[in-house]
């Protein structure tokens, strides 16, 4: 299932503006900022879009670092409620549910992916707890995963 997101270069650009904005304006992030960064890069690391990449993460490793402090809270946030979302949503009675949305929890778990492989290239790591949580989730759906094709 492909991200949401028809342009993460595109979408990209949208947030380091969007980066560059809240510095001028002496503003903190908050996981808004965190998701609209996190999700295109995510996208673009996982497309193995290499093209620029490394100067692409030397660019906004240059934005967020001198407010890394700020930007830890706000991509920890992001990371704890994108993985809620996917956990909380592989409950085994919802999985059973005759219309549960399997397509929205695929989804869920594509862009939570999307989200880690953008922190960790930044620097970011994801907590064990909230690796172990996904892991044990990821257990739950895959049995479930053929849904998606009815």
């Amino acid at each position: 299932m492909k991200n949401q997101s028809s342009n993460p270069s595109a979408e990209l650009q949208e947030a380091l503006a969007a980066i560059e904005a809240l510095l001028r304006d002496k503003k903190s992030p908050s996981r808004y900022e965190a998701r609209a960064l996190l999700l295109p890069l995510g996208a673009l690391i996982l497309e193995g879009e290499a093209t620029g990449l490394s100067v692409t993460l030397g660019h906004v490793g240059s934005l967020i670092e001198p407010h890394k402090e700020e930007w830890s809270v706000a991509i920890a946030d992001e990371m704890g409620l994108a993985g809620d979302e996917f956990c909380l949503s592989v409950n085994a009675d919802y999985l059973k549910h005759p219309r549960y949305d399997f397509a929205y929890a695929a989804t869920s778990r594509e862009q939570l992916e999307q989200r880690i492989q953008a922190a960790e290239h930044l620097g970011f790591p994801v907590s064990e707890a909230l690796l172990a949580r996904i892991e044990e989730s990821d257990v739950i759906f895959e049995p479930y995963l053929e849904k998606l094709d009815e």
